[in-house]
């Protein structure tokens, strides 16, 4: 599976401090390997 952003989803994640910058990859890797994972 690709993940793609939308425009306004790529500049905010940009300005995400490091930690949640994080958070947010391990989220969508979760998503990747099971969209239905229970912490999604």
């Amino acid at each position: 599976m690709k993940v793609r952003l939308s425009q306004r989803a790529e500049q905010d994640y940009r300005d995400l401090p490091e930690r949640e910058e994080k958070d947010f990859k391990k989220q969508i890797q979760f998503l990747m390997q099971d969209l239905r994972h229970p912490s999604l």
